[in-house]
């Protein structure tokens, strides 16, 4: 037969350490302490942002998300001053990667709803009308139709679920397949 008092499912004895949470959940550290870390590491943080060339505007939101990281983990950390930097890079990382995935759906959006809206074109650009009317053909009839709604006609993908019987995120990942889809066949066929 167990002791009663060993079994810490039915009766936790108080004065264990390790069933006492800890002193202040909320503050890991005191301020002072990570005052003492950030003047440390000021010098090194400073150069990996200017590594990465994240410009001045962005840089402290960049090193303000690192710290957000460090601070919400901050009881699983053993070496908090190398997770900060290690974050910190990742973080820079993230930042251009996302930078040029918005410039790449900026363009190809400008590009199909330059195509996508029916009308009358001067004559000069009659040829790369019919060469970009060409390659929206290529594209299966579903994601073509999705192409002429959502840039044709300025649908967005919430107006546009109930329509097509599809959830809201369906009709984003479908969107930017058609967008990729359509953008590869733009650079094969070598329009001017």
């Amino acid at each position: 037969m167990t002791d009663p008092r060993r079994d810490y499912r039915r009766n936790p004895v108080p004065d264990d350490p390790t069933l006492q949470p800890p002193p202040d959940s909320s503050s890991p550290w005191p301020d002072e302490e990570l005052e003492q870390l950030l003047a440390r590491l000021y010098p090194q943080l400073r150069q990996i942002l200017a590594r990465h060339r994240v410009p001045f505007d962005d840089a402290d939101d960049v090193l303000q998300d690192a710290l957000l990281v460090l601070l919400r983990k901050a009881h699983q950390v053993r070496n908090p001053e190398a997770y900060l930097v290690t974050t910190l890079q990742y973080r820079c990382r993230m930042y251009w990667r996302a930078r040029a995935h918005q410039r790449s759906l900026r363009a190809e959006q400008e590009l199909l709803e330059e195509v996508a809206v029916p009308g009358p074109l001067p004559q000069q650009c009659a040829t790369q009308r019919l060469d970009l009317e060409r390659c929206l053909a290529s594209l299966p009839a579903p994601a073509r139709r999705l192409v002429r709604l959502r840039y044709g006609l300025g649908y967005t993908a919430r107006e546009l679920a109930p329509l097509l019987g599809l959830s809201v995120d369906a009709v984003r990942q479908r969107s930017v397949y058609a967008r990729r889809r359509f953008s590869a066949d733009l650079r094969h066929a070598e329009l001017p």
